[in-house]
């Protein structure tokens, strides 16, 4: 089975803060960390419980 690999960083916000989250992620990665954002990494109408 392989394993997922794991994330720094889960960034959760509402709708009125998607583009501060999203420049938030891009500065995250920038400096080599990775991010799990809803706009990025999950599709519409998926599960993304984690």
């Amino acid at each position: 089975m392989a394993q997922e690999a794991t994330k720094d960083f889960f960034i959760s916000y509402n709708k009125a803060d998607r583009p501060w989250a999203e420049w938030m992620a891009w500065q995250l990665e920038a400096e080599g960390y990775t991010t799990v954002l809803q706009a990025w990494d999950f599709l519409p109408g998926s599960n993304f419980v984690l």
